[in-house]
């Protein structure tokens, strides 16, 4: 157990006095992110004495722990698939959408960013994570959840015809409608730096 707080010490700094004896629970100075990777490992490293090996760790994006792992963990790590969280993504997505709305009153309401949206928003690309997770090919995965994203704005307000394939909203009439070529899709189209093709790359 790893704790960064004991409240008769704060207290006690708070007030410029020295602490009272009592039993200090404080036994961590870094920072929390090292403390999760430092967990994670700990418990990598006794499971081994115990000869259980953890072949998948579900993570949230950050590659910290995961480097961790690679670093300290016997060799047999290098079979260890990372699960990326997508309740981690879809949480910080609804998180910074509420920010949002906070940050600028003027987007709320009927037909703008109001609480519905925002909802369906998350569920939208919770959906496209799901059903892009399915497939093998993962670099054309990536190629397509960008599509997805960038589409879900339209596809919530009922604009379905670059939906893709598993939108239950798009009818036979946009089926038969040319679709978006999304490997011809130019960056400069959104005014932001593509991030999905570094991934790509990788």
């Amino acid at each position: 157990m790893r704790n960064k707080y004991c409240y008769i010490c704060n207290r006690a700094a708070t007030l410029g006095i020295e602490p009272l004896y009592h039993i200090c629970f404080k036994n961590w100075n870094e920072s929390s992110q090292v403390m999760e990777s430092d967990i994670i490992v700990e418990g990598f490293l006794k499971a081994n004495d115990h000869g259980v090996r953890y072949m998948e760790i579900i993570g949230d994006g950050d590659s910290s722990v995961t480097a961790k792992i690679m670093e300290i963990v016997p060799v047999w790590v290098c079979h260890v698939k990372k699960i990326e969280c997508s309740n981690h993504a879809c949480k910080s997505l609804r998180s910074n959408l509420e920010k949002l709305v906070v940050d600028n009153p003027s987007y709320k309401g009927k037909g703008r960013l109001c609480k519905t949206t925002r909802i369906r928003l998350t569920s939208a690309v919770r959906c496209a994570i799901r059903m892009r997770s399915l497939e093998e090919d993962r670099k054309e995965a990536i190629k397509k959840i960008e599509h997805d994203f960038r589409n879900s704005l339209n596809h919530i307000y009922g604009e379905h015809s670059n939906c893709s394939e598993f939108c239950k909203a798009k009818t036979t009439a946009n089926e038969n409608t040319p679709t978006l070529n999304i490997n011809e899709e130019k960056n400069s189209n959104f005014g932001t730096e593509c991030i999905f093709q570094e991934q790509t790359d990788m």
